[in-house]
Parts: C-alpha cells; structure tokens; sequence
C-alpha cells in the first residue's frame, strides 16, 4: 500500500520526461519485447541519458518524500481510528464479572422427605446485583418460614412433640432460633461469648445496670445487672444499616439485628396461645371452626404483607455483603472507586455496591481520565461513549427495578391501611347485618 501514490507520480513523470528527451533526440528510445516495465525502464533510462542525472536524483528525492507523507498520514490515520481506550480491561472486568454464590434450598417440614437434614448447597453464577436479589430473596423466604413455624413449635412443645427434630428454614435447631428472639434476648441479655469479637450485643445505651454490687452478690451469677462489656446502638440505627457500601463483619450482624428491631421480622407471632386442651380427636374440629380459619387467614395476610418490607430491606443488606471473588471488578485496590478496604482486597471480596460504584464513579473520580479525553482522537472518543451508554442502558434497567420495590413499599403501606380500614368496616356491617337477620327472624 505505501508505494501506490509514489508510483502513480513516478508513472506520470516518466510520461513528462520521456517527451523531453523525444524532443531532444534525433531518434525515440528503441522499444523491446520485455514486459511493460521493462519498456518504462528502457524509456526513463534513455530519457535520463538526455538529461542528466540531476533530475534522477529529484525524482529520488521525490519519491522518498512521497512515501514518507504517505507513511506520516497512515500512520496519523491508524493513530485517530486506533487509539486505546484508556482502562479498558477494568472497564470490562466490572462491567461484564460475575458472582459465584451458592443458594441452599429450605428445609421443609415435611413427613414426605423422610428426614430434615440441611440440603446440598447449588452453586450459581449471575450477575452482582442479582445475587444480591437472590440472596435476599433467600433469606426473605427463610424468614417467612420461620414465622410461620413459630405457631407449629408452640403447638408441638405444648403437645409434648419431640423438639429437637424442628428445624429453621436454613436447617439449624428451632429451639436456639426461638430463644435468640425471646423479647428477653432481643432487649436486655449480655453476650453470651465474650470471644465473639464481632458480635457487638444488643445492649443499647438505655440499658439498666448497676456500676458496683453489694457484698452479698456476685458479678459471676448476675451478670446481667452490671454494666455490659459493649454498648451497641447501630443496631437501630438506620445511617449505620445504609451508608456503608460494604459491611465488615460487625456491621453484618448489626445490618441482621436491624431487620429485627425495624420490622419485627422475628416476631413470635404464636403470642400467649395455649394449645394444650387440644387432642388428635378436637384438632380437626378446632380447624375447620371459622375464629381459627380466620385467625389464621389474618396471620398470612400480614405476613405477606410484611415480606414486602422485609425483602426490600434484605436486598439493601444484601448489596452491601462482601461476595468473594469481586474486588477486581470493584477496582482491585484499596481505595479509588470502589472503595475497597485493606481487608477486603486481602479477602479478594467485595459488595455488588462496590462494584456498581466503580462502573459509576472511576472515571468521574480519575483526573487521568480528564487528560486522556482532552488527547483522544474523535473516532476514540465515540467508541468510549458507546461503552458509556451500554452502562447507562445497564443503570436505567438497575433503576427500573429500584422502582419497582419502591412501588412495592408504598403498596404495602397502602395494603395494610387498606386491612385495617376494611376489617374495621366490615365488623361493623357484619354486626349490623347480624342484628337485622336476628330482628327479621324472630
């Protein structure tokens, strides 16, 4: 390619120069039977002998700074159509990584299954934002049959049932997941391991002790009176539960204990109910009573209701817990746009929101990107924005399912309005109609 315009030139001088030397001569040049070149040979050789070679040495010349103007514009061209995205590797790295998790189904109790043993874990591989969504989603079910096993476990401990075979959602015994959420647990008992370093408690700052005993009593056997060794009140704290983009492990179980507290998402909703009257013989009696069938209607409404909330709230948890394998998409340094901590990089983990906030923020954040977009060529710059919009078409979608759990809150703040006012309603015309079928069937 870098010799076609010389030689169109170098064709069209010949054709000058082998007139001139025509002119001056008293016979052409004589032809042979070569091939074209060889007669263009024969020609210029005959028309420099006319000549001189001063003009062979321009038309040298000539040639060279043809093919160097050539080779000077090829090069600029392939420069300005060429040009490297600055960070494109990282770009692409948190653009297109993904996130290995593994989802363990839930324990069901069932007679069916034969045995209540943990299931196997299935490994999956999607998305940041959407194993964050699948892991809310997980505890958000976990959650809703746990509370509906609250009524069972009273039922069954009432009856005398064997306990130890009652498992939680996630497969551990469902007598520690009761007692960790008695209100006693969930108010004013210490930490049960001084040597859980990240275990903060639940002893908030309106906790009640004494700074010194009496003689006659022991720190040993009252421990619950004296000042406790940690006072935590991120738990409740809503700053605390959203500002990180990626919690440690302290910040885990506070995000954990706040669901507790803000949404009563362990509520044992069995209440004061004392089933030990009932008999093989009256429970099917007791259920197809209509108190019983709409205490229990009432139960799962509320409970589905809740979920809403709830699984709007595990998804925010959710984005903000570390997943191993991500830090190179969340910047792969402490620091920068991702915001990674040191122990976070040495864990090579980080959140789905560190690795949405490095898409967003490491070119807005890096002056070299500034300089490298005032020295891109225009081809560059079009191909970089391309990318740019492939992210923000990616961001609109994140949004629009955003907006959509945000639909979802408000709609479950409307459908719990909406209960109530239909409850309330409804036993009043319910009393009203009653009195009228009595009065008319007198």
């Amino acid at each position: 390619m870098k010799n076609v315009f010389p030689i169109l030139s170098m064709t069209a001088l010949f054709s000058v120069i082998s007139s001139a030397a025509m002119a001056q001569t008293s016979q052409p040049p004589q032809p042979t039977q070569s091939s074209q070149a060889g007669v263009e040979q024969n020609t210029l050789a005959s028309a420099f002998g006319a000549l001189g070679g001063d003009i062979f040495n321009s038309i040298i010349g000539l040639e060279k700074y043809i093919g160097d103007v050539y080779n000077t514009g090829m090069t600029w061209v392939i420069h300005e159509n060429y040009q490297n995205i600055p960070n494109l590797n990282s770009t692409t790295d948190a653009n297109t990584t993904s996130a290995n998790i593994k989802i363990t189904p839930l324990v069901l109790p069932s007679s069916e299954q034969g045995n209540t043993s943990t299931p196997q874990a299935k490994p999956i591989r999607t998305t940041p934002m959407q194993a964050a969504a699948l892991n809310a989603q997980q505890e958000t079910a976990a959650n809703l049959q746990n509370s509906l096993m609250h009524i069972y476990y009273r039922f069954a401990g009432q009856q005398k049932e064997t306990l130890t075979d009652i498992k939680t959602a996630e497969g551990t015994d469902f007598k520690t997941y009761d007692q960790d959420n008695t209100l006693g647990a969930l108010t004013s008992n210490p930490i049960t391991s001084s040597n859980d370093t990240n275990d903060p408690g639940t002893n908030a700052s309106d906790t009640l002790y004494f700074k010194k005993l009496p003689s006659s009593m022991t720190s040993d056997s009252t421990p619950s009176v004296l000042i406790p060794k940690k006072i935590n009140n991120s738990f409740l704290d809503f700053a605390s539960f959203i500002t990180p983009t990626a919690y440690t492990p302290t910040q885990q179980i506070n995000a954990a204990n706040f669901l507790k507290y803000a949404a009563q998402s362990t509520q044992n909703l069995a209440g004061d109910l004392n089933f030990t009257k009932i008999t093989p013989q009256t429970l099917g009696t007791i259920k197809n009573e209509p108190t019983y069938q709409a205490y229990m209607f009432t139960i799962r409404s509320l409970l589905a209701i809740r979920s809403i909330n709830i699984n709007a709230l595990n998804q925010l948890k959710a984005e903000r817990t570390p997943i191993p394998d991500l830090f190179e998409a969340a910047g792969g340094k402490v620091g920068g746009a991702g915001n990674l901590t040191q122990a976070e990089v040495s864990a090579k983990e980080a959140s789905p929101l560190q690795v949405e906030a490095y898409q967003a923020n490491h070119r807005f954040d890096n002056p070299q990107w500034y300089q490298s977009v005032e020295n891109a060529s225009p081809a560059t710059v079009q191909r970089e924005t391309l990318i740019v919009l492939a992210e923000i078409e990616h961001q609109n979608y994140e949004a629009h399912i955003d907006r959509e759990r945000l639909l979802a809150a408000t709609t479950a703040q409307n459908l719990l309005t909406n209960l109530q006012v239909m409850n309330t309603t409804l036993t009043l015309q319910e009393s009203q109609l009653q009195k009228t079928i009595n009065d008319d069937t007198k």
